[in-house]
C-alpha cells in the first residue's frame, strides 16, 4: 500500500464510526425518551421522593410533585408516567426529544469518531496492545472532554424544556423563545451552565468503556470467539449491560448536580439558587440529605442501561458490517 492510500483508510474509518455512533445514539434516544424525561424531573428540586399515605402521586404545592416511596421504585416510576399522561398528555413523555435528537446524534457521532481515532493513534505508536486498559481510559477521556465542550448548550436547553410542566402550552415556551429568553435574561455564558459537572461525568464514561472493552475481550476469549469474523450479539449485550450498570451507579450524583445547575433561576429570590458544583452539593446535602444525590436513580437505570445496550449494539453492528 502506498503512503497516499493511508489517509483514505483512516478517513473512511472515522466516517464509519461517526455515522455508526450517530445512528446508535438516535435509535436509543427515541426508544427510551419517556424514561429520560421522568429522570430529569426526579433529579430536579421541583420533584422529590417522599413517604405519603395516599396514592402514589400527587402535587404538593409550589409545582412540586411528591412520589411515594411506599411502593417499589419501579412502581413509582410507572405511576409517575401515568400521572404525566393524565395531567399533561402523552406528548409530555417525549418533551425535548427533538432537541435531544439534535444533540444526541452529533454528540455520539463526535464521541465515537474521537474515541476510535484516539485508539487508532495510540495503537499506531506500538506502545500499547489491543487488550491494554490504558487504551479505553485515555481514548474515553479525550472523547469525553471534546464532546462535553461542543454539545453542552444543547443539553442545557433540553433540560430546560423538559422541566416545563404546564399542559398544552401555558407557560411552556418553544425552543426559539427559550433560547431568546435565556440569552436576554441570563447571557450566553448560561448555555455552558453545568459544563463543570459534565466534565465530572467523564469519570463515569471512563469506567463504562474500561469495563466494556475488557468484558468484550474476556467473553470472546472464554467462548473462543473471533469477533472479526462473526457478530456475537450476546457478547455486546452482556458487556454493555454490566459496564453501564456499574458506571451509572458510581457516577450518578454528578447527574443530579448537573440537572440542578441547569434549572431555572429562582424567581422568588431573584437570583440563581445553584451557582457552582460545590455550592450545589452543599445545599443539597444540607436541605435534602444524601439521598437526594440518588433521586431518580432507578429511572436513570431503566433508561440508561437499555439505551446504552441499544446504542452499542447498533454501533458495533454497523462497524462490523462496514469494516468486516
Amino acid at each position: 500500500m502506498s503512503i497516499s492510500e493511508k489517509p483514505k483508510r483512516k478517513q473512511f474509518s472515522i466516517v464509519n464510526h461517526f455515522v455508526a455512533g450517530g445512528l446508535g445514539g438516535a435509535v436509543g434516544a427515541v426508544l427510551t425518551s419517556p424514561f429520560d424525561v421522568i429522570k430529569t424531573r426526579l433529579q430536579s428540586s421541583g420533584y422529590r421522593l417522599e413517604k405519603v399515605n395516599y396514592g402514589n402521586i400527587n402535587l404538593a404545592g409550589s409545582n412540586q410533585a411528591v412520589i411515594s416511596t411506599q411502593s417499589k421504585p419501579y412502581s413509582a416510576v410507572f405511576s409517575y408516567m401515568r400521572y404525566m399522561i393524565k395531567s399533561e398528555g402523552w406528548p409530555s413523555l417525549f418533551r425535548g426529544l427533538e432537541l435531544h435528537l439534535l444533540g444526541i446524534a452529533p454528540s455520539r457521532a463526535i464521541y465515537f469518531a474521537v474515541y476510535s481515532n484516539s485508539k487508532h493513534f495510540l495503537l499506531s505508536t506500538g506502545n500499547l496492545k489491543d487488550d491494554s486498559a490504558i487504551l479505553p481510559v485515555a481514548s474515553s477521556v479525550v472523547a469525553g472532554f471534546t464532546t462535553c465542550t461542543m454539545t453542552n448548550p444543547v443539553w442545557f436547553l433540553k433540560t430546560r424544556l423538559q422541566l416545563e410542566c404546564s399542559r398544552y402550552g401555558g407557560n411552556q415556551k418553544g425552543l426559539w423563545r427559550t433560547i431568546q429568553n435565556i440569552y436576554k435574561k441570563e447571557g450566553i455564558r448560561k448555555f455552558y451552565c453545568g459544563l463543570t459537572a459534565s466534565y465530572l461525568g467523564i469519570g463515569e464514561t471512563v469506567i463504562n468503556f474500561l469495563i466494556y472493552e475488557q468484558m468484550k475481550i474476556k467473553i470472546n476469549k472464554f467462548y473462543n470467539r473471533d469477533s472479526s469474523k462473526s457478530f456475537y450479539f450476546s457478547t455486546y449485550v452482556i458487556a454493555s449491560t454490566l459496564s453501564k450498570s456499574t458506571a451509572a451507579v458510581i457516577g450518578y450524583p454528578h447527574e443530579v448536580l448537573r440537572t440542578r445547575l441547569r434549572q431555572q433561576s429562582n424567581e422568588v429570590l431573584g437570583r440563581e439558587r445553584y451557582s457552582s458544583v460545590t455550592q450545589t452539593a452543599r445545599m443539597i446535602l444540607k436541605e435534602e440529605g444524601w439521598i437526594a444525590f440518588y433521586g431518580g436513580l432507578w429511572t436513570h437505570l431503566l433508561r440508561q442501561v437499555p439505551n446504552t445496550v441499544i446504542l452499542l449494539l447498533t454501533y458495533e453492528a454497523i462497524i462490523h458490517y462496514l469494516e468486516h
